[in-house]
């Protein structure tokens, strides 16, 4: 909980703010009341305080002087001024100071509680090593383990309202959101308490110039569901690749007309031609209305991986790892859709002209480590050696006996780990820094291959790691 002081001359101030404020719904804790500047000081000193609630005239030390001397000592304090008058000096001094706020006697609750909930987000943007303990716990932790967490944030309920943007600024006051976590670039998520300002959210998105989308989960929801909430809401976030636009929504694209298709798509694969007209027919059809990311992504590979296409190419340089990297090498599901039929009239590649250059390998794989971090297709490496992208795969398979995907992520999980053990970095930009741009997507390879969290490994395993090195 963070820590909050009161300094006010009047008894009946401090009784009414120590006693009829619900801390406790804020996860805020009444640490000491005093009633002269000093006292104020040496308690919020002492006691480390997060945010000071002070008048401005007080006998021994005035509010505004108060307030100066504990900024030096507490960059991070934050302030709410109370007081009696009106003096726009008293104002502008207090906005000097960074106070969040002004409030004037007699006080009304709302008002106070408004400043808290900023004073609360100010205070949350200084603890993203506790957001990456919220995102691993979301992941991996029990509904008690996740309220906990929670709570240090000021979200004491137990029920949870959740939204995502993506290739949209930070939309957190918009919302009205209580908690705003980057979960990668121009990529975020909000929870709150109370339902969202979603008329705020559909104006912001008219105005998007660029594709970018904005989710809201419509109901709150429990501890225990809050794990695929969060998956779904993020998968709602990227419904503009399906539009084509700035897209807001509020519901996921997954249902009978979905299963449907992936019924008639299983189908398809017997015949090149029935394949061909399912994949024209999408292209004149709303696809919005039957995907999402998700389905879209798994539409994808399941073409890719179909027997009509592997018999015909290496189909291995157009698999994909993630959500991000579908909409980076596509505009939109129509894009990904003329490159799917392009790739049908696709005879096999011959390869036996590059058997010749295997002194590139050690190339490739040069080039690969010291580019992990970027987004690198398959193609787009084949482009930068001059070679053809079937015989890198092949040959990287041969080499190492794993996949291009495979060799990449490993790679990059690799180099995540060796962060762990040995940076200052918080686990959202070691998943940047390693080429992961969807922090959750991380969560779930690096769990995948080495059995834990990276919240987990960072915790345990790497005290371990620097242990051995002794």
């Amino acid at each position: 909980m963070y820590k909050v002081v009161i300094a006010d001359d009047e008894p009946h101030i401090l009784n009414y703010l120590n006693h009829y404020i619900p801390w406790e719904d804020f996860s805020l804790q009444v640490v000491g009341c005093a009633s002269n500047g000093k006292d104020a000081y040496n308690l919020a000193l002492t006691k480390k305080a997060d945010i000071l609630i002070t008048d401005i005239r007080m006998p021994e030390m005035d509010g505004l002087r108060l307030c100066e001397k504990l900024k030096e000592l507490l960059p991070e304090i934050q302030i709410i001024i109370i007081s009696a008058y009106s003096d726009f000096s008293y104002a502008q001094k207090a906005i000097q100071l960074h106070a969040l706020g002004y409030c004037l006697k007699p006080l009304v609750s709302e008002d106070l509680s408004q400043l808290l909930y900023i004073a609360i987000r100010s205070l949350n943007k200084h603890k993203t090593l506790h957001y990456d303990e919220l995102l691993d716990i979301i992941e991996d932790g029990s509904p008690a383990e996740i309220q906990r967490c929670f709570r240090m944030f000021g979200l004491n309920c137990k029920e949870y309202y959740v939204a995502a943007s993506i290739h949209a600024s930070d939309i957190t006051d918009a919302l009205h959101a209580k908690l705003t976590i980057k979960l990668g670039k121009h990529k975020y998520l909000y929870f709150s308490n109370e339902p969202f300002h979603t008329d705020n959210a559909r104006q912001f998105i008219c105005y998007c110039k660029k594709p970018a989308g904005i989710a809201v989960f419509p109901d709150p929801v429990s501890p225990a569901n809050l794990k695929y909430c969060v998956e779904d809401v993020v998968v709602m976030s990227f419904q503009y690749f399906l539009t084509g636009y700035p897209t807001y929504s509020e519901e996921l694209v997954d249902g009978s007309l979905t299963d449907d298709f992936f019924q008639k798509l299983t189908k398809s694969f017997e015949r090149k031609s029935e394949l061909t007209a399912l994949l024209n027919e999408l292209k004149t059809i709303n696809a919005s209305m039957i995907f999402n990311i998700r389905t879209a992504y798994k539409f994808y590979h399941m073409v890719l991986h179909c027997p009509l296409m592997e018999s015909a190419f290496d189909t291995e340089e157009y698999l994909l790892y993630g959500y991000e990297q579908l909409v980076t090498e596509y505009k939109n599901f129509h894009d990904m859709l003329n490159c799917l039929l392009k790739l049908m009239c696709t005879s096999n590649t011959q390869i036996a002209d590059d058997t010749a250059k295997v002194s590139s390998f050690m190339q490739i794989i040069k080039y690969l480590n010291e580019n992990y971090q970027q987004d690198i297709s398959l193609q787009q490496l084949a482009d930068s050696f001059h070679l053809n992208a079937s015989y890198i795969s092949f040959l990287i398979k041969k080499e190492t006996g794993l996949t291009y995907s495979q060799y990449l992520t490993n790679l990059r999980i690799s180099q995540a780990k060796r962060l762990l053990t040995s940076s200052q970095l918080t686990l959202t930009e070691i998943s940047e820094s390693v080429g992961f741009h969807d922090y959750f997507y991380f969560i779930k390879k690096f769990k995948k291959i080495t059995g834990v969290t990276p919240g987990y490994y960072q915790k345990n395993l790497s005290s371990q790691w620097n242990h051995d090195r002794i």
